[in-house]
């Protein structure tokens, strides 16, 4: 069995929300390593690797895998959720290392529920917000968040499910600002979460000192107060 994989990690992160014995779908899978993982640790029963290419596939056919996993790992070629169907009994979709736009674009063309997939796990590259948005308009509920390092980067993870309880509103940032800053890390004391805004506010600061134009300034100075706000509101780390 292999060793687990740390959960401050972008892949131990997803792993470990895994409930074991989970049935699960890695959507853009490149090499499988998720999904080898997971049966090989005992973690999933079976695992769906899937990808739009197909060298990637075959590239993850002719890799020799431990024993044992073969039997529970189907590999697919197609594009999002269409290479599943009811029958799979997926419980789980993993979709990790695409755009927000795109991974909602997925979602909303293939409605995971449809399909009995009752968990969802993602890590947007970027457009955090549009994923957001899409869990919020379609009955899901975020129940997951944090910023984990791997390979000297800070990556963004999510844990979306059906049926669960929403995080509480917050005090002072707004639904829509919310879909920005994460309504979990809002409240979170991950130091990396006060550096990331750190980061964002001083950035904004100095648009706006080099603002030319009243347009230009204003959306800096939107993103420096919105930032400021954000800081204001994390509790000290613990």
């Amino acid at each position: 069995m292999p060793r687990p994989w740390p959960q401050d990690t972008r892949l131990g992160w997803l792993a470990h929300r895994i409930s074991p014995g989970a049935r699960v779908a890695d959507i853009g899978t490149d090499h499988a390593r998720l999904p080898v993982h997971l049966l090989a640790s005992g973690r999933a029963s079976f695992c769906v690797a899937a990808d739009v290419s197909p060298e990637a596939i075959q590239a993850s056919r002719a890799r020799k895998l431990p024993d044992g996993v073969a039997d529970h790992l189907s590999y697919r070629v197609g594009d999002g959720l269409d290479v599943l169907t009811p029958a799979d009994r997926i419980d789980t979709v993993v979709l990790a290392g695409f755009g927000g736009h795109q991974i909602a674009d997925c979602l909303e063309r293939r409605p995971p529920h449809a399909l009995g997939v009752g968990q969802l796990l993602i890590q947007p590259q970027r457009h955090p917000e549009q994923v957001r948005g899409w869990i919020s308009r379609n009955d899901w509920v975020l129940t997951g968040e944090a910023l984990v390092e791997d390979h000297d980067r800070v990556y963004l993870v999510l844990e979306a499910r059906r049926n669960a309880e929403p995080p509480p509103p917050h005090p002072t940032l707004a639904p829509g600002e919310l879909l920005e800053v994460g309504p979990i890390l809002a409240r979170s004391r991950c130091p990396r979460m006060r550096r990331l805004w750190t980061g964002r506010h001083q950035e904004a600061a100095a648009r706006v000192a080099a603002a030319t134009t009243p347009r230009a300034r204003e959306a800096a100075e939107l993103q420096r107060d919105l930032a400021r706000r954000v800081l204001e509101g994390l509790p000290d780390p613990a």
